[in-house]
C-alpha cells in the first residue's frame, strides 16, 4: 500500500502513478462531491489537512472510490460538518477530527454512523447531498446521557444496535411511519416513559427496550411485528398492546415488568417461550386456543398470579413453568396429555408432576401412585402445605422442588431410591422427613 499523501504541492489535485490525490479544497462551495476523476485517473485519496480551516464548508461527498483519509483533512472546519464517505476508506489518526456527522451509504440512502455534537435538543436531518438518510447506525448516541430530545430522519427506516443505549434522560421519541427495524439493545436503559410503533415496523430486536425502567405503556400500530427476546425485559409497563399477529411471545420478552398486571395476549399466539412473562405483577392470564406451547419458566415468580386458563391445543409445559406463584389457585384446561388431580397440574403422558396450586387452606398434599417425576420447582415457593407424601413410584425430585416450602413440617418420600437434581429442599426445613436412610444421607450431603 501506498503511504498517506502529505498536502505540500500548490495543487488542489496532483496525479501520483495510478491514482490521483485531492491535496487541498479551494473552492467556494458550502457542499462539495470530490471528484471521481481529476484528468481521467481516478481520485482515491484526501491528504493530511485538506480542508484544514475551510469554515465555510458544511458537507463533503466521497464517494466508493475514495481509499484513504489523511490526518487532520477536516481539522478547523465549522463545527457543523457533515461527511459521507466510503465505509471501506482507510482513516489515518485524527482523520475525522472537526467532523460533526458522518454518513455511509446503504442500499436505500444514507446511515448516520458517527455524531460528535453535545447538544442537548437535537435534529436529524431527513437528506445529506439530496440523498435521505435512512438509517442510525450502531451505538452513534450510546451513553448521550444529557440528550433530551431528538428528531428522527422523516425517512428512517433502521435504528441500529444501541444506538441510543444509556440516553438515560431522554424521555419521549416519535418514530416516523417509515421505520422498520429497531435492532438489538437499540435503546437499552434509556429515559423513555412511552413508545408508540407505527405500522410499517418488523421488528424490534433482542432486548431492544430492556432496563428502561420509566417506560410504562407500549403500543404497536402494526398487526405483524416481530418482537425478539428480551425486547421488553426490566421495564416498569404498566400497559401494552401486543402486535395483533404475533405468533410468538420469545424468551424474556415481558419479564420483570412487575407493574405489569394484565395483558392481553394475542389469539394468534403459538407459543410463550422461557421466561416471556416470568416476574411480572400479572393477575391473570389467558392464552388462547392456538398455543401450543409454555415453555420453562413462562410465568415464573409472578408474585400476583392468581388464575391462568389454558387452550384446548396445549401440547407442552415445561419446567418451572408456574414456579413461585404463591397465588396461584385456579387453573383452567382441557383434560388430555395433562391434568388437574389434587391441585396438582400433572403431566399424565410423562407422568411428573409441573405445578401444585396453592390451596385454599394449609393442608396434606398426596401426590397419585404412578407419578415417576417431580419438576424442577414444582412446589418451591407453596407455604400453605404442611404435609406432602411421594409415592413409591416417584424416580426422580428436579432441582429446587421443594425450595422454600416455610411451613412443611413433614416430607413422606416412599421411594426406595430416588436421582435428586440440585438442592431440591433449599430453603426447606421439615420437622419430619421419613424416607430411607439413603436417602436421608442424599438430602444431608446436599445440606452440607
Amino acid at each position: 500500500m501506498w503511504p498517506f499523501k502529505k498536502a505540500k504541492s500548490a495543487k488542489p489535485f496532483e496525479i501520483l502513478s495510478d491514482h490521483a490525490v485531492l491535496n487541498f479544497y479551494n473552492g467556494a462551495d458550502e457542499y462539495y462531491r470530490v471528484p471521481e476523476t481529476y484528468e481521467n485517473v481516478p481520485v482515491t485519496e484526501i491528504a493530511a489537512n485538506a480542508f484544514k480551516d475551510a469554515k465555510h464548508v458544511k458537507g463533503v461527498f466521497m464517494g466508493k472510490n475514495i481509499q484513504k483519509i489523511g490526518k487532520k483533512a477536516f481539522a478547523g472546519c465549522s463545527g457543523d460538518l457533515r461527511l459521507v464517505l466510503n465505509e471501506q476508506a482507510e482513516r489515518a489518526e485524527g482523520a475525522l477530527t472537526g467532523v460533526k456527522s458522518v454518513y455511509f451509504e446503504n442500499e436505500s440512502g444514507l446511515t448516520l454512523v458517527s455524531y460528535a455534537g453535545h447538544e442537548t435538543e437535537i435534529i436529524l436531518e431527513d437528506e445529506c447531498f439530496s440523498i435521505p438518510v435512512t438509517g442510525v447506525g450502531e451505538k452513534v448516541f450510546y451513553m448521550f446521557a444529557y440528550l433530551k430530545s431528538i428528531r428522527l430522519p422523516a425517512k428512517l427506516k433502521e435504528i441500529g444496535r444501541a444506538a441510543f443505549a444509556g440516553c438515560s434522560d431522554l424521555t419521549t421519541i416519535d418514530f416516523p411511519a417509515s421505520l422498520e427495524v429497531i435492532a438489538s439493545e437499540a435503546f437499552v436503559k434509556s429515559g423513555l416513559t412511552s413508545v408508540t410503533f407505527p405500522e410499517n415496523v418488523k421488528t424490534v430486536g433482542d432486548h431492544a427496550f430492556a432496563g428502561c425502567r420509566a417506560l410504562e405503556k407500549a403500543a404497536f400500530k402494526g398487526k405483524n411485528t416481530f418482537l425478539a427476546p428480551g425486547a421488553f425485559a426490566k421495564c416498569g409497563l404498566t400497559c401494552i398492546s401486543l402486535p395483533e399477529n404475533l405468533t410468538e411471545l420469545q424468551s424474556e420478552t415481558l419479564r420483570e415488568n412487575k407493574r405489569l398486571t394484565h395483558v392481553q395476549i394475542p389469539k394468534s399466539v403459538e407459543a410463550v417461550w422461557e421466561y416471556a412473562l416470568a416476574d411480572t405483577g400479572l393477575t391473570a392470564a389467558e392464552l388462547p386456543e392456538t398455543t401450543e406451547v409454555i415453555a420453562e419458566g413462562a410465568f415464573a415468580n409472578a408474585q400476583d398470579l392468581e388464575s391462568v386458563c389454558l387452550g384446548s391445543s396445549i401440547r407442552e409445559i415445561g419446567q418451572s413453568a408456574f414456579s413461585f406463584c404463591p397465588k396461584l389457585k385456579t387453573l383452567r384446561l382441557t383434560e388430555g396429555k395433562f391434568k388437574i388431580e389434587n391441585a396438582l397440574l400433572i403431566d399424565a403422558e410423562n407422568r411428573r408432576i409441573i405445578a401444585c396450586l396453592t390451596p385454599l387452606s394449609p393442608g396434606k398434599i398426596v401426590v397419585p401412585d404412578g407419578i415417576t417425576e417431580i419438576s424442577d420447582s414444582a412446589f418451591a415457593g407453596n407455604d400453605k402445605i404442611e404435609v406432602l407424601i411421594l409415592p413409591k413410584s416417584v424416580k426422580r425430585i428436579g432441582a429446587w422442588a421443594m425450595r422454600d416450602m416455610k411451613n412443611l413440617k413433614t416430607l413422606e418420600i416412599q421411594s426406595d431410591a430416588l436421582a435428586l437434581g440440585d438442592s431440591p429442599l433449599f430453603g426447606t426445613h421439615p420437622e419430619n422427613l421419613i424416607c430411607t436412610d439413603e436417602i436421608a444421607e442424599m438430602f444431608a450431603e446436599m445440606d452440607a
